[in-house]
């Protein structure tokens, strides 16, 4: 492992990468290795570009932009996505895949729904859940 200094993402300034990360180590490099791992989980969670943007609350085009690495998601924006995948931002740049079942992606993407919600919304839905134990 190796200690590297990334001046313009504060939260990472002093992230230890794997040998195997350090081919990533340029702003434009962890710009785009960061979309495609973005992709890469919007993907796994089954999520549309439209689908994704809209719960962080910008634009396809612009998702897709990030996604490919031309334009540069803010730390806020990074953020939003990570909670509704319910993981750490830090994963956006790491080579690490991460592995989950079937049941751990639809739980995420119930709690990444849920988190978006107002509580009147939510409250609502949890008596609906409760209402079908019934059934």
């Amino acid at each position: 492992m190796k200690t590297v200094i990334l001046a313009s993402i504060p939260r990472l300034r002093r992230y230890e990468f794997p040998e195997s990360d350090l081919h990533i180590i340029s702003k434009k490099g962890i710009i785009s290795f960061a979309g495609n791992k973005i992709k890469e989980y919007r993907e796994l969670f089954g999520y549309t570009q439209q689908e994704l943007a809209k719960l962080v609350d910008i634009t396809p085009s612009y998702l897709g932009n990030i996604e490919r690495g031309e334009r540069e998601p803010s730390l806020r924006i990074l953020d939003k996505i990570a909670e509704i995948f319910d993981i750490d931002s830090a994963c956006f740049f790491s080579t690490k895949k991460e592995e989950f079942s079937k049941e751990e992606i639809l739980r995420r993407k119930i709690i990444g729904e849920l988190k978006n919600n107002p509580y009147q919304k939510n409250l609502k839905i949890y008596k609906l859940l409760k209402n079908l134990d019934k059934l």
